[in-house]
């Protein structure tokens, strides 16, 4: 509730919780709109149980996995071109349509593409992709070297956002720049 008040739409990480599908319906009826995890087996027995339900995979796919993250999986995080084409490729022999969250680093250098002319490129790239669907970009925060939350920060992360839109001739559909790290400033 605290998230759709602010336009925040949640996913549910039941990682924790090994995926556990009465967890999952439990954070469903919680309000969450999206269940996610970095565990692609998790996703693909919610995927299995669950298939109305959108799936997000938290981590980046190995392009070994592309045929099973298309299937399993609605959105991926993404910073790697080669990953990138492996998804496509996966998506379309599917006959699907894949969505991928570019990942921007912010300064916590766990996952992300280094400045913004990359991360342009890098999106230019995705959505002239067939099978893909570029569906936002998204950072991490206070994770290895704790980086925390700023207006700083994620102000470069949605000035990137608008770049990315501008450079690409359409809207986003996603900015991702919150966990629940992120509840102070939203609390504020």
């Amino acid at each position: 509730a605290l998230g759709e008040k602010h336009g925040i739409s949640v996913a549910g990480v039941v990682k924790g919780a090994c995926g556990a599908l009465p967890v999952a319906k439990a954070v469903l009826e919680g309000g969450c709109r999206q269940l996610a995890s970095s565990r692609l087996s998790q996703l693909e027995a919610i995927r299995a149980e669950m298939p109305e339900v959108s799936t997000l995979l938290i981590r980046m796919p190995l392009p070994d996995d592309a045929h099973r993250v298309v299937r399993a999986c609605d959105l991926s995080l993404n910073t790697e071109e080669h990953t990138l084409r492996a998804l496509s490729d996966a998506a379309v022999a599917a006959g699907m349509t894949h969505g991928v969250i570019l990942m921007y680093e912010l300064g916590d250098l766990r996952e992300g593409v280094l400045g913004r002319e990359a991360l342009i490129s890098l999106a230019k790239t995705a959505e002239s992709l067939p099978g893909l669907h570029l569906a936002g970009i998204g950072g991490t925060l206070n994770d290895i070297y704790g980086v925390s939350p700023s207006r700083e920060n994620l102000g470069e992360l949605t000035e990137a956002f608008h770049a990315v839109e501008e450079a690409i001739g359409r809207k986003l559909d996603i900015l991702s720049g919150g966990s629940t790290t992120a509840l102070p400033m939203l609390l504020k």
